[in-house]
């Protein structure tokens, strides 16, 4: 009996049949995603009861999350301010961002408010821009362009076969609400009209908030970047020097969410490019923007008399 029964199973076995637990749905994996215009998003925001008698208690909620390419920092999260709240910034670690590589989603934080209707005779509903969430944190920006220098004897060559540059380089930028583009030319001259030795060349930086939210004021009133900052190869230091000209501190306004700065790039070594292989110096310039951005969200809370 025994050998009839180990037979029956190798049967059932080699016939392709499955056990039970082979037939289980694996569980469904989400994919993580970064958003190329966002840093901090409110993920949700309001009261646990969203109707309310008059007196009667709740907490009202906001979940933040970091959807960039940035770590976040100097969190602050604020409630609305409506009476019967318990009104009072709450601070956040620093959140660190997404990994899509891993399936790793961007660092949370979730704080609560206390919340005491209060004594109303008649219906009361706070919506929209009476009853905001609100994050403000620090985050940046890095943009990347490669700015080709070009000697004439490399032009001439470009000429010839047709590959001389004709449109501005673009900008690559980091996942972020802030964009930053370089507008200047094609390429630059290692090259003067007379015996000088270096050539300098006033080029413009252009940021535009691409973000929901917005930068944060000062007391002026005004949107302002804190700082944007340029970094390049230290073996293209031999050839060339960035001045940052106006791309600093309380210049860098923002107008209908767009601004811009100027800054300079001195082609020091004119000779020592000519003397370079290729003729020419590809100049990889990376520009850290960073600033203070504003997120908010609304919801809708309605007190109804007793």
């Amino acid at each position: 009996m025994r050998i009839i029964v180990i037979l029956l199973f190798l049967t059932i076995l080699l016939g392709g049949c499955t056990m039970p637990w082979e037939n289980r749905e694996q569980p469904p994996t989400t994919e993580i995603t970064q958003s190329a215009t966002d840093g901090v998003i409110i993920e949700s925001f309001g009261a646990r009861d969203p109707y309310l008698i008059s007196g009667a208690e709740t907490k009202i909620s906001m979940l933040v999350r970091n959807v960039g390419g940035a770590t976040a920092t100097n969190i602050e999260l604020e409630p609305p301010s409506v009476d019967g709240l318990d009104y009072s910034e709450k601070d956040c670690p620093a959140l660190t961002p997404p990994i899509p590589d891993k399936n790793k989603k961007g660092d949370s934080c979730t704080k609560e408010w206390d919340f005491e209707a209060p004594i109303y005779s008649k219906k009361i509903t706070y919506s929209r821009e009476g009853f905001l969430g609100r994050v403000i944190y620090d985050y940046s920006t890095r943009a990347k362009v490669t700015i080709p220098i070009y000697t004439s004897d490399k032009l001439n060559v470009l000429r010839r076969e047709g590959k001389e540059p004709k449109e501005t380089p673009p900008t690559d930028n980091s996942y972020a609400p802030i964009h930053l583009s370089y507008a200047g030319p094609a390429y630059l001259e290692a090259e003067t009209y007379d015996s000088s030795r270096s050539r300098t060349y006033e080029l413009t930086i252009n940021f535009r908030n691409v973000g929901n939210g917005k930068v944060q004021t000062k007391g002026d009133g005004r949107q302002y970047l804190r700082s944007i900052d340029f970094k390049y190869p230290e073996n293209i230091e031999d050839y060339v020097d960035i001045d940052e000209g106006d791309c600093t501190g309380n210049k860098l306004k923002l107008r209908r969410d767009n601004g811009n700065c100027n800054f300079k790039i001195e082609i020091e070594d004119i000779d020592g490019i000519r003397e370079l292989p290729n003729k020419e110096l590809i100049l990889n310039l990376e520009i850290i923007a960073e600033y203070t951005y504003i997120e908010e969200k609304s919801s809708t809370l309605t007190i109804n008399p007793r």
